[in-house]
């Protein structure tokens, strides 16, 4: 449950600060933060006194046997992360000047993504190499997936951000995300935008954001070619062993009954 809050804190906040509007009620978003809040209270308490803490202090499910309260508090101190939890917990959004609109207050919000710092640990737990092959790289291509969208959409709120938006006629909020959309995805796989930049800010944004792209994938690719390698050698090694048996059961004469036990195996 908190990992899923943690996914919607990033893709609501970024898009409540980007898209919404002036004139909308700041009770909804101020009730929705505050429930997010609630939990995290609960979570940070739970964490910094009950939760189990492994060896080199990350906080996963797996754990030794007793620790004391003293000594997952330490640990938790530790993994830095007691720090960035604290500080996402501030209810920024409530200083004065900050609830003016529910655009402002969940700018303020935006703090709160920094608990997307516990979903590594909590994904070693659900994607691991020791799982069945196919299913494994299933999981890993469905996470780069989402991990490719999700930055699209953090970088089309961001531009939507910086855009003066206040010359042209977008149309509804839909229309409007649509537009920044489009303009992150266009730019992120390197196709150009007919939407001209204008400010040096955008400009600059542009720039960086096309950056990050090649960086993406540059290491997706790179990653990919080592996962092939891999998985080349392991295809080598079993072909290997194959070979063994099967020079094994010639030179042996074992029972034919053996030997089709033994390919079965191999």
């Amino acid at each position: 449950l908190g990992s899923c809050l943690v996914v919607f804190l990033m893709l609501w906040v970024p898009f409540e600060a980007a898209f919404g509007a002036e004139s909308d009620s700041i009770l909804r978003v101020i009730l929705i933060l505050r429930v997010v809040d609630v939990f995290f209270v609960a979570d940070f308490i739970g964490r910094a006194c009950f939760r189990f803490s492994s060896e080199d202090g990350r906080l996963v499910a797996e754990a030794k046997a007793h620790p004391s309260p003293r000594e997952i508090a330490r640990a938790y101190w530790r993994s830095g992360l007691l720090a960035v939890d604290a500080f996402a917990l501030l209810p920024l959004d409530l200083l004065p000047g900050c609830n003016s609109s529910s655009k402002l207050a969940a700018s303020c919000a935006l703090p709160k993504i920094l608990r997307a710092a516990h979903l590594p640990a909590v994904l070693e737990l659900f994607i691991s190499p020791t799982m069945p092959t196919k299913r494994f790289y299933a999981c890993k291509s469905g996470l780069i997936i989402f991990t490719a969208c999700l930055c699209c959409h953090w970088a089309g709120c961001a531009w939507w951000g910086i855009l003066p938006a206040n010359d042209i006629e977008w149309g509804s909020t839909g229309d409007q995300y649509a537009a920044a959309l489009h303009w992150a995805v266009s730019l992120f796989t390197f196709k150009a935008h007919t939407q001209e930049s204008m400010l040096p800010g955008e400009r600059l944004f542009a720039v960086l954001w096309m950056i990050f792209s090649w960086v993406f994938f540059t290491v997706l690719l790179s990653d990919t070619v080592v996962d092939i390698s891999t998985q080349l050698g392991l295809q080598r090694s079993t072909q290997g062993r194959l070979r063994n048996a099967a020079s094994f059961l010639q030179e042996h004469q074992l029972p034919v009954d053996l030997q089709q036990r033994l390919d079965r195996y191999f």
